[in-house]
């Protein structure tokens, strides 16, 4: 991906080759420019150049991670109301409890 040298101008070529042109782009505006050439550019793994993208990139990366902590917020998990704890709490593994317990490690 090329950029041609005058600034004010918007477009860019894809080339395969020194002088074979795959294609042109001709952007309307700065702002199709960037997102154009911020995409292609993340497509190849390069960097983004527009401060504007960036913004994008990071709000995008905040909204997932809030969709995300949605799932984990325990909304639908019911918590006991009524629940009698014992004052001397059974040991685990103990023989006679009528609770199976197997430690392959042993």
């Amino acid at each position: 991906m090329t950029n041609n040298n005058l600034s004010q101008d918007l477009t860019f070529s894809l080339l395969s080759g020194p002088d074979t042109v795959l294609t042109e782009f001709i952007a309307k505006d700065y702002t199709q420019y960037s997102e154009w050439t911020d995409g292609l550019n993340m497509l190849f793994d390069k960097n983004i150049n527009s401060k504007v993208t960036a913004e994008y990139i990071h709000i995008l990366t905040e909204i997932g991670v809030k969709v995300k902590l949605l799932d984990l917020s325990g909304e639908k998990v019911e918590i006991p109301q009524n629940i009698e704890v014992p004052s001397k709490l059974p040991i685990i593994g103990t023989g006679g409890s009528g609770f199976y317990y197997d430690d392959p490690f042993s």
